[in-house]
């Protein structure tokens, strides 16, 4: 399956995401995750908790080999990526990019979704969480899934789904997630320093890069503000 298969177009659209598996070998991926981690070490800003480096610059090495891939040629008139952001060990409550749309509104167009592609493998409750059909404005929502991926695998997601990005520890991210709903913080990721202090991080780096089909600059009109949440 690909990024252009109607199968995974139609899964998208009725789900509001869906994953790609295996798209990248382990050769590729490790060369990723260099070219990430030189770019957030020459410039990055705090964000959710970690660190985050985007737009990123198209004469980079991770820009010349991502924007002209195939592989991630989107939809039917297989758009490829204009924009790149990488992260690192970020995470953020239940929230959509987008505000619900009404079904009229609805498009396959590929600026509405967002494109990740994970540097190692995600289980259990790591990585990504949407709320299936939560994209579709009117529709019945249904209980929170965990979307566990692979090193290599893609990710994708329309702007207006409910998602969040998990803490690797449960009991951290339950805590967080009860302060945050609480009002004692703004945001789960104050307590990255805690999660830090007492080594309750993953073993490896958690890296992503995020793909879109838009600058993110075209879009403000059409961004949540706030963010939604459960």
């Amino acid at each position: 399956m690909t990024l252009k298969d109607p199968i995974f177009m139609e899964r998208l659209d009725r789900d509001g995401y869906a994953v790609v598996k295996q798209v990248f070998s382990t050769n590729e991926i490790a060369q990723l995750r260099g070219e990430a981690r030189t770019l957030l070490d020459s410039k990055s800003r705090k964000m959710n908790g970690g660190l985050c480096h985007g737009p990123v610059c198209h004469e980079s090495d991770l820009a010349e080999r991502l924007l002209h891939e195939p592989r991630l040629a989107f939809g039917g008139r297989g758009e490829l990526p204009r924009q790149i952001h990488v992260h690192a060990n970020t995470y953020n409550y239940w929230h959509a990019d987008l505000h619900p749309l009404n079904q009229n509104d609805l498009s396959s167009a590929a600026w509405m979704y967002k494109v990740v592609i994970y540097l190692q493998d995600h289980s259990e409750r790591d990585g990504l969480s949407v709320i299936p059909h939560s994209h579709k404005q009117g529709n019945t929502i249904y209980q929170p899934l965990h979307v566990c991926t692979r090193a290599g695998d893609i990710a994708v997601f329309h702007h207006s789904i409910q998602h969040a990005g998990r803490l690797p520890n449960a009991v951290l991210g339950n805590i967080a997630s009860r302060l945050y709903r609480l009002r004692v913080i703004d945001t789960p990721g104050r307590l990255y320093w805690f999660q830090n202090l007492f080594q309750l991080t993953c073993d490896i780096e958690r890296l992503a890069i995020f793909l879109y089909y838009v600058a993110i600059c075209d879009l403000p009109k059409y961004y949540a503000e706030p963010r939604a949440s459960i």
